[in-house]
């Protein structure tokens, strides 16, 4: 698996099957930012792959932005329904923020549905991570 972020520069430099994770924000960032950074495009409509959102709750407790390493902490994992890139042929701008808009519903939602099932599990008396 590789991290990707803004600064990579596509399907060009990746390795047939390799297995990429994009940073919607193009880093590591606070729990509350829910933003998702345009920065550079990732363009796996080149070879069709489907992109799986991941929604990670808990990955700043185990390695804040003002950390230099991180430390073993629980995290919890949601994954969204893969989503199918336009053909290179149809690929455009508005094609592009249609993919970006319909990658951070489904990353959003996941996360605010895991905080809602840590709330329950809470309220529950069922600890937490």
């Amino acid at each position: 698996m590789r991290a990707c972020s803004r600064d990579d520069v596509g399907a060009s430099r990746i390795a047939p099957r390799a297995v990429l994770f994009p940073l919607p924000r193009g880093e590591r960032s606070t729990p509350q930012a829910e933003s998702v950074r345009k920065g550079r495009r990732f363009s796996p409509s080149t070879e069709q792959a489907p992109i799986v959102p991941v929604a990670i709750e808990g990955f700043y407790d185990a390695w804040p932005r003002t950390k230099k390493w991180p430390k073993l902490a629980n995290l919890r994992l949601a994954f969204g329904k893969p989503i199918v890139p336009p053909p290179v042929s149809e690929a455009s701008e508005a094609a592009y923020e249609k993919l970006t808009a319909e990658l951070k519903e489904q990353i959003v939602g996941n996360v605010q549905e895991l905080r809602r099932e840590e709330g329950s599990r809470r309220r529950l008396g069922g600890g937490g991570a």
